[in-house]
């Protein structure tokens, strides 16, 4: 160990006794020398045990560190103990981690196994330089700009700053030094950041030489995109009375970009009535939806006004004036269509009795009208039968009267050529007449 003048410097050394060293006491001297000529002795003795250090036992660090202890014989099985400290733990680098807290000496005890043992350390504790600083992010997307205000202090500072976003990529970094009883002002800017949008997290962190934190800020920002679109189109009314539907035309352009899930709806606005109707504008569907809402509770003649809009970030699209459509309502009332349901029935009914009443009225007309021609013709043959018998008997009498009884022959003739054809002829003109009549009708 060699002991300069102005700081303290650690120089490690390690010796290794021959192989037939039977554990007797040894007396080493070191004799160190530095730049300026100043020479430093020390002599050391030596001592057999089961443990010795891997590493140095002047332990420099910094305040708020730790060291790492190697120490031979031990694995991560062992017990470790410091004097100020208590029980180290293990650590995957090889060694036993050691909180650096205070200066002085210390003595490590160590068990592995059945063998037990100690070690004498000597430690030096350097507190670090600190300054006093804040540090604040503002701007807008495109051009984020962070700043830090560095404090005085009797000691240079060693600093970094970097920007970070909340995916832990590192936007900028900037490295400096501050001098004794200087302050300083660092400003860091950022126009390529362009993050998924959101709300997005950005911090600025101000790290000394060591790395270790000295002070952070965080801002969140509304990140936004406004390359796509959704609208509506048009209302149209659908059917009539309470059945009534509300047809709702909708479009939308580079809908693509909309994450699967991205909440949208169409709120109704009808007088006092409000509703929201959840719609899914992302789709992979050819065409956009087309959804059919209840006709809202309200009077004919009513404005309904349809709004539609997307949840943050996607609650600005390149198009705003398609967002809204409105329809005056009609067709809401069952009278408004001409005529209820039930007057329908009862004129339909009404039709159906009458058709029944005129087919009726026209078979029973048709019916008597048979029934009258077929008395007219009986009339009319048993009126020709009653002349015919009448003619056949006025005949006879006129042959008793005028012709004498030996005049059969006469008789005969008179009768087939005189006045009985005269007679024959009215009756046959009669029937002529007659089967004439028949005929028409």
């Amino acid at each position: 160990v060699v002991l300069g003048v102005g700081e303290v410097t650690g120089v490690p050394l390690e010796l290794v006794p021959s192989e037939d060293w039977d554990g007797s006491v040894k007396t080493i001297r070191i004799l160190a020398e530095d730049t300026a000529g100043n020479q430093r002795e020390i002599n050391l003795d030596t001592e057999k045990g089961d443990f010795s250090w891997a590493s140095s036992p002047v332990i420099v660090s910094t305040s708020g560190d730790s060291a790492l202890l190697g120490i031979h014989g031990t694995d991560s099985g062992s017990i470790v103990t410091d004097s100020f400290s208590g029980s180290l733990i293990w650590s995957t680098l090889g060694g036993w981690a050691w909180p650096a807290t205070s200066s002085g000496s210390g003595t490590i005890s160590v068990s592995s196994g059945s063998d037990q043992g100690s070690l004498e350390y000597r430690s030096i504790v350097v507190e670090p330089v600190t300054r006093g600083a804040s540090c604040l992010v503002y701007g807008s997307i495109g051009e984020i700009t962070a700043s830090c205000s560095i404090g005085n202090g009797t000691e240079p500072f060693d600093y970094t700053i970097i920007l970070v976003d909340d995916m832990g990529d590192m936007m900028i970094s900037q490295s400096g030094t501050v001098g004794r009883n200087t302050t300083a002002i660092v400003n860091l800017t950022s126009e390529e950041w362009a993050p998924l949008p959101g709300n997005r997290e950005i911090s600025i962190r101000l790290l000394d030489s060591r790395g270790i934190l000295v002070t952070s800020q965080s801002q969140i920002f509304e990140v936004r995109r406004t390359d796509w679109n959704v609208g509506l189109v048009q209302l149209e009314l659908d059917g009539q009375g309470a059945s009534q539907k509300i047809e709702i035309s909708t479009r939308r352009e580079n809908f693509e970009l909309l994450p699967s899930g991205t909440q949208c709806s169409i709120k109704i606005e009808a007088g006092q009535y409000t509703s929201v109707h959840i719609v899914d504008m992302t789709s992979a569907n050819a065409l956009a939806p087309k959804p059919s809402i209840d006709r809202p509770d309200v009077e004919d003649s009513t404005e309904m006004v349809a709004t539609i809009s997307c949840d943050f970030p996607w609650d600005q699209d390149s198009d705003p004036s398609d967002n809204v459509a409105s329809v005056i309502l009609s067709g809401g009332e069952e009278l408004d269509s001409g005529i209820s349901d039930s007057s329908t029935a009862v004129a339909a009914a009404a039709m159906v009795i009458g058709a029944s009443i005129a087919l009726s009225w026209m078979v029973s007309n048709y019916r008597e009208g048979r029934e009258m021609m077929e008395k007219t013709r009986l009339a009319v043959e048993k009126k020709a039968l009653e002349k015919r018998a009448a003619l056949k008997e006025k005949i006879a009498d006129v042959e008793e009267e005028v012709l004498p009884e030996s005049a059969d022959e006469d008789r005969e003739k008179v009768t087939s050529e005189g006045t009985s054809a005269s007679e024959i002829g009215q009756d046959d003109s009669f029937e002529s007449r007659l089967n004439r009549l028949m005929g028409e009708r």
